[in-house]
Formats: C-alpha cells, structure tokens, sequence
C-alpha cells in the first residue's frame, strides 16, 4: 500500500510518499480501507514545526511518522475476537497513530464509529475531530447549561460551527464572532448575534457570559478574560489560558 510520512519538519515537500506493508490485524482489530481524511491545523502545524510545547510526552511522535487524526473508510478485514464490526462496515474515526494511508488498524474500541452505507464518506472523513473538539470545549471543559451564555470566537470555521450546533441543543444563547459575510450561514446554525471581528470590538458588546470559547489565537484570548463572569469557563483551543 502507499502512505504519506515526514522524516523532517518544515513545508509541503518534506510530504514524503512511500510503498508499505498493508497492516495486519490483530486479534481485536480492524482493517479499514480509508476512503478519505481530514486535513486538520494540528496537522498542519505539526508539518510545519513539528510536536507542540503543550502535547504530553506518550503523545509526542518520533520521525519519521505519518500525520493524520480523522478519517473515513470501509471495513475490509476483522480479527477473531472483533464483535463490534464486521467486514463491509462503514466507518468513521480518529487515531492518534496517522491516517495519511491507504489502509489503517485500529482496535474496536478505539475511536471508531459505524456510520449508515447511504452517507457519503468523503465529507465524513473530516468530521470526527472537528466535531469532538467542539464537544469537548463545549461540554466536558466548558460545561454549558442550558439557559447561560456563550461566546464562540470564529464560528464559521469547523469548529466553531459545531460548536454553535451543539450549544443550541443544549438550550444556550449563542454569540460569535465572525466576517459579515458568514451571517446567514451563521444564523442558520442557529446563533443568536453574530459581531463582526473587522469592524466590531466584542469586549464592548459582550458581558458576563457563561462561557468562552476561543478558536482565533492568543490577541482574542487576552481579551476575552474581560467577559466572562465571576465564576463562568474559558476554553481556548488557539493559546493556553492564563491559570491566574
């Protein structure tokens, strides 16, 4: 099979693609034939400058390795003690191994999910980490209620849209930043008021939220401290909040 690796950090053409052996699975694994990925700032960042400052040490891969977090594929092969899968199920999830390949193993309880034969698998491909980003930011370290407040900075990226999606199901009243130009799409989604980054200051029109979510870089953290009520989260996704 071909897969892509990096031996160096540094642009596009450190991208290396390479013939391996197609894995085998092992008793408890899976065999997926991917059908496409995603192409994450993780990723790409990562190509770029290689592991974060802030990602764990067992996280911290060696080169060469092979980016990739999320993807989307066809069972094609199930190892004998495998009964949450079987061969020809559709598919979708994440690893922190690398899914720049055309075949990947994962164990069946790692971070994989069937999805229905009618759904298109490309766009699946870049679903799973956007959506489990939001969710962790959201809920498990943002812990919205319903009925509070949230400020999500760039919602019209992946993340932010999910984010949107998922603080109005839980009964949230939404705000975002954004370009002007997103608003319908935005309001679609179901925000509440949408503040224009390029002309608008989000310190002036925004007070005791319940939660901030930070998805646009350090200069919108710093100034998001000034927002949030006594007592309320802050999540940031682009920059480490200050533990003070």
């Amino acid at each position: 099979m071909k897969k892509i690796i990096v031996n160096e950090y540094g642009s596009v053409d450190v991208l290396q693609e390479v013939v391996a052996l197609k894995p085998v699975p092992g008793e408890k694994d899976v065999l997926i034939k991917v059908a496409a990925i995603g192409v994450n700032d993780p990723d790409i960042v990562m190509r770029k400058y290689g592991p974060f400052p802030t990602m764990p040490a067992e996280f911290r891969p060696t080169l060469p390795h092979m980016l990739g977090g999320d993807f989307s594929g066809i069972v094609e092969q199930v190892g004998a003690e495998v009964t949450k899968f079987q061969v020809g199920d559709h598919v979708m999830g994440y690893t922190k191994r690398g899914t720049y390949a055309q075949y990947i193993v994962l164990d069946q309880d790692d971070s994989l999910s069937q999805v229905p034969d009618q759904l298109d698998l490309i766009p699946l491909g870049g679903l799973y980490l956007t959506a489990l980003t939001a969710w962790s930011a959201i809920m498990k370290n943002g812990h919205l209620q319903a009925g509070q407040k949230v400020l999500i900075h760039g919602g019209a990226g992946g993340v932010g849209s999910m984010a949107i999606q998922i603080a109005k199901a839980m009964g949230a009243t939404v705000i975002t930043t954004a370009r002007s130009q997103h608003n319908a799409y935005l309001k679609g989604l179901g925000a509440d008021q949408i503040i224009d980054y390029q002309t608008e200051d989000f310190t002036e029109l925004v007070h005791n939220v319940d939660l901030v979510v930070n998805l646009t870089g350090a200069q919108t953290l710093a100034a998001s401290y000034q927002v949030v009520k006594p007592g309320g989260h802050l999540v940031s996704v682009n920059g480490v909040p200050n533990k003070k």
